[in-house]
Parts: structure tokens; C-alpha cells; sequence
């Protein structure tokens, strides 16, 4: 593990088409921002194995057309679509009994 107490990344205007694979072994990862990747199509559903991970954002992609609830199969977090600044849709989920999720 290159990072073993990284807590947040953002990936902001990069050109990747899935979370790269490397993110793996990030196992005090919380945070994961993703924002502006136009070529971003979906995440992967090894992210859920990810375990400190709480919070995952994605905005500002616009190939990611649907809750990624719907493309992968993540059992552990609830994700809620909300509108930003200039109507862009984005998707902010939370890992389930964290206690900050809110209904």
C-alpha cells in the first residue's frame, strides 16, 4: 500500500473511464469526490470493499447517466441524486448505519 492513511481523493477533470484499480488497497480511504470527468462512465463494485470508506460524490459526469446503486451492485450505500448550481445531476452516497444518512 503506497498511501495506507490516505482519507480523501479528489478526482477532478481527468480523463478515466472507471476508478482506477490502484484505489484497491486505499483501506483508510473515507472520502472519494469525483467531479468534472467527462469520459467517466461508472465506478466499480469492488469500491464497496473498500471498508472506512463513508462518503462517494460524483458530479459533474456527465456519461454517468443512473444512480450508481443501479450500475453496480453496492448493498452498503444509499445514494441520493441532487441538483447543483446550473441544474448538472449528481449523486452523493453514504455508507448504510454510518448514523450521518439521512431518509
Amino acid at each position: 500500500i503506497i498511501f495506507p492513511r490516505l482519507r480523501y481523493i479528489q478526482l477532478r477533470s481527468v480523463g478515466l473511464e472507471i476508478v482506477p484499480e490502484e484505489f484497491q488497497g486505499l483501506s483508510s480511504l473515507r472520502h472519494l469526490r469525483i467531479q468534472d470527468c467527462n469520459l467517466l462512465k461508472g465506478i466499480p463494485e469492488w469500491i464497496e470493499t473498500l471498508v472506512s470508506l463513508e462518503r462517494i460524490l460524483i458530479y459533474k459526469c456527465p456519461q454517468v447517466t443512473s444512480s450508481p446503486e443501479q450500475m453496480v451492485k453496492l448493498s452498503n450505500f444509499h445514494f441520493k441524486t441532487q441538483r447543483r448550481f446550473g441544474g448538472e445531476e449528481g449523486y452523493w452516497g453514504e455508507r448504510r448505519g454510518n448514523g450521518s444518512t439521512s431518509s
